[in-house]
């Protein structure tokens, strides 16, 4: 009986030994963790004003999605919204003028050949579809096509043509456009136009 209870003591003792070593990897994958993503918009912001310039940082990184942690690299500057003169009094009437601006952040990147966007806004919806009542979100980025440092803001004049980049929720490309005056656009090749964008839980876009 002695040798019987010796024996089973052994078998446990063994057992015991043995599991701490059998079920280490499980701990260690039990406890391992996923490194912290990087926070991107945590860095000095510069604000911007009306004709004012802004630094591009050069580098080799593709930076064309949005959460890259490169970006974090490139200076960030704040503008805030300004209404457009309304060319319907209805939309005076849909306008609250006690609201607060709603602030756009910008940061810009080129790799010597593509030229990298990145604006961020505060939304408390993701609007990604359009009815006769409802317009899915949207940005877009107007370039001078002419000699002049500045054009018009309401799409260029016929003296002074602009480039739209225009990114539409919902869409699964940019449009590439080309204006003369409030309007007049017209559809123009996508000359390699790209876009990625992200919604951030919280209320925020993300558009590279």
């Amino acid at each position: 009986m002695k040798s019987a209870i010796l024996i089973i003591l052994a078998l446990m003792l063994i057992s015991a030994c043995g599991s701490p070593e059998e079920t280490a990897p499980e701990q260690a994958r039990a406890t391992d963790s996923a490194p912290a993503p990087v926070v991107i918009d945590d860095t000095p912001v510069e604000a911007l004003q009306i004709g004012g310039a802004i630094k591009t940082l050069q580098t080799a990184v593709d930076l064309s999605d949005p959460e890259n942690a490169s970006w974090r690299d490139a200076q960030e500057y704040r503008m805030d919204l300004g209404l457009a003169p309304p060319v319907h009094p209805s939309i005076n009437l849909r306008h609250d003028p006690t609201a607060p601006a709603i602030p756009v952040f910008l940061r810009a990147a080129s790799d010597g050949t593509r030229l990298y966007l990145r604006l961020r806004w505060p939304d408390d919806s993701e609007n990604n579809s359009s009815s006769r009542t409802d317009f899915a979100d949207g940005a877009a980025v107007q370039f001078s096509l002419g000699d002049a440092a500045t054009t018009s803001f309401m799409m260029g004049a016929p003296n002074g043509p602009v480039n739209i980049w225009y990114w539409k929720a919902g869409l699964t490309a940019p449009q590439n456009l080309a204006a003369g005056g409030f309007g007049g656009t017209t559809r123009v090749g996508q000359a390699g136009l790209v876009s990625r964008s992200s919604y951030r839980e919280g209320g925020e876009w993300v558009v590279v």
